[in-house]
């Protein structure tokens, strides 16, 4: 007959947390993002001055004072609106940057999940017993005491 033994496999989980090194430290201190706004707004403010340079006489000679300035004041706005887009646009990546960030930071210290300890036990049920007082238990106690 086959062996009636019965093991039990008991695991013990364990975290790991990864070391302070100076590296991370670095990496936790970094200043959040860059300034993306200072250098769009330099562009746009030379643009609007390059708008308003050329604007002498844009439309030819059959155009009045007041077409010319109502067309200037509408590439103004446009302008404006495109500054205020690019703004947005770039405090969005800004965002982002600082998040990725952060999210890499956490990544490479969080705590890693391992198995501590295994440990496998075999019960001596009646059946073992059994073999035991046959002397057919040898190769069971070979296995039990080893």
């Amino acid at each position: 007959m086959g062996s009636k033994n019965t093991e039990v496999q008991t695991n013990t989980p364990g975290w790991s947390v990864a070391p302070e090194t100076a590296d991370i430290g670095t990496l936790r201190g970094m200043v959040p993002g860059g300034d993306y706004k200072t250098p769009i707004r330099n562009q746009y403010a030379r643009a609007e001055q390059d708008l308003s340079r050329s604007y002498n006489n844009p439309m030819g000679a059959f155009t009045s004072a007041d077409v010319r300035d109502k067309s200037m004041r509408s590439q103004k706005l446009d302008m404006q609106q495109s500054l205020g887009m690019d703004l947005a646009n770039a405090e969005q990546e800004n965002a982002n940057a600082t998040f990725n960030r952060q999210a890499t930071v956490s990544g490479l210290t969080a705590p890693q999940f391992y198995n501590a300890q295994s440990k496998t036990t075999t019960l001596f049920t009646a059946w073992n017993g059994v073999q035991l007082g046959l002397g057919t238990g040898v190769p069971l106690l070979k296995k039990v005491f080893s």
